[in-house]
């Protein structure tokens, strides 16, 4: 494989001069190709055994190689300066001799590019956990390096009961993988915290703790894994369905401020297949890490735009004809069931403290509420969205359907 090392100037580059160099020679520069070297070949890190050969091809007549290990460092002999070198590969490791190589680009020009073949001949770790077939096998265990499979299988068994999940699901009598269990990647979790890996094992300091959050792991993908079973459930996403009718429904966010909230609108807004989301002042707009984490994606698939304040929101939405609707707990408020939704409607809600703006307010047609009977005045604002978005739908669609 080809490696380009590009020339650098300025002080990225840390001088690095040699102790056997004159003080009258130029200064060289030193660049650690180890880094270099895994990241051309990634999977280096799997060769069980094998050799690395490294040469420059074009450059070679202003830069060497200069080779070393760990336990030369301390050394006052300088390591020896060739345009090519064979390193030993071991269990995932540059080598030289039986320590760790460092392998350096010494150049007397820090601008200067030079170009490097490096070949690698290895070969790789054996895979234990495939069949004879190359097929994945379920029923691999690691060895009980530890001695305490049992125990760990108790603990685990126990709090899977906790959750409400029995063990005889994942494995039978003898400790094997039940055959109804084949395909459920519960199995590998369950599997990996019994047999760990030696490393793993050593880094747990509470038994009991790591297998209650282990069966937390084991309960949620046992649960989906049965969901995908079930062929009655729709909790899958069409993602081939295309809208070909929107409601003319806006929803208007006035400086609301949580992104949560804003990206649980937006996933409302898809499901009902609305006209557009409207966003105004400080309410966070896509694209956004924290919508796209409750929307799960689904302001992808709606209409959106921003205005910098509502008021313009509100002077634009109005000369395209539609009738604005703000959803505020006041005396002047009617209940949101019992209002009558004109086409097209914009639904304006405010922000989750102070709630709508009063100047908003008095621009409005109509004012609605949902009625509350706790100790709360009024519902989180996604969740007031939601509830009012499909009682307007579920309006327009009968009178759709009385009209049929």
């Amino acid at each position: 494989q080809e490696i380009n090392i590009e020339g650098e100037e300025g002080d990225d580059i840390k001088d690095a001069p040699l102790s056997s160099s004159p003080s009258s020679s130029p200064p060289s520069s030193s660049r650690n190709l180890i880094p270099v070297i895994y990241q051309s070949f990634p999977h280096l890190r799997f060769i069980r055994v094998g050799l690395l050969h490294v040469e420059i091809t074009c450059g070679a007549k202003h830069g060497s190689l200069s080779l070393s290990s760990s336990a030369s460092s301390s050394s006052s002999t300088p390591p020896p300066q060739t345009p090519y070198v064979t390193l030993a590969i071991k269990n995932g490791r540059v080598m030289s001799g039986s320590n760790v190589a460092s392998l350096s680009l010494l150049s007397q020009d820090r601008s200067r590019s030079f170009c490097l073949r490096a070949t690698l001949h290895g070969e790789k770790y054996p895979t234990r956990n495939k069949g004879e077939d190359g097929k994945h096998n379920v029923n691999y265990h690691r060895a009980d390096a530890g001695g305490n499979a049992d125990e760990r299988r108790t603990l685990l068994d126990s709090a899977l009961e906790q959750y409400g999940v029995d063990p005889r699901e994942l494995n039978d009598d003898d400790g094997k993988v039940a055959s109804s269990s084949l395909g459920n990647p519960a199995i590998k979790a369950y599997m990996s915290f019994i047999y760990p890996k030696p490393n793993t094992a050593m880094h747990v300091h509470s038994l009991k703790k790591h297998a209650q959050l282990i069966a937390a792991q084991v309960m949620m993908l046992n649960r989906e894994h049965n969901a995908r079973q079930a062929e009655y459930l729709r909790n899958i996403d069409n993602a081939q369905r295309q809208v070909t009718k929107r409601h003319e429904l806006v929803v208007v966010l006035d400086n609301v401020r949580s992104a949560f909230n804003v990206g649980q609108i937006f996933r409302t807004a898809e499901a009902a297949a609305l006209q557009e989301v409207v966003t105004c002042g400080i309410t966070p707009h896509p694209p956004h890490p924290q919508i796209n984490k409750t929307a799960l994606g689904a302001e992808e698939y709606v209409p959106t735009r921003h205005f910098t304040s509502t008021k313009k929101a509100l002077e634009y939405l109005r000369s395209q004809g539609y009738y604005i609707i703000g959803m505020e707990t006041t005396a002047r408020s009617g209940v949101y069931s019992k209002v009558n939704y004109p086409q097209p409607t914009a639904l304006i809600v405010g922000n989750e403290v102070s709630g709508i703006c009063t100047e908003v307010m008095d621009k409005c047609d109509e004012l609605v509420e949902i009625p509350c009977f706790g100790v709360k005045n009024s519902l989180n604002v996604a969740a007031a969205v939601a509830t009012n978005v499909f009682e307007v739908v579920r309006q327009w669609n009968d009178k759709v359907a009385d009209d049929s």
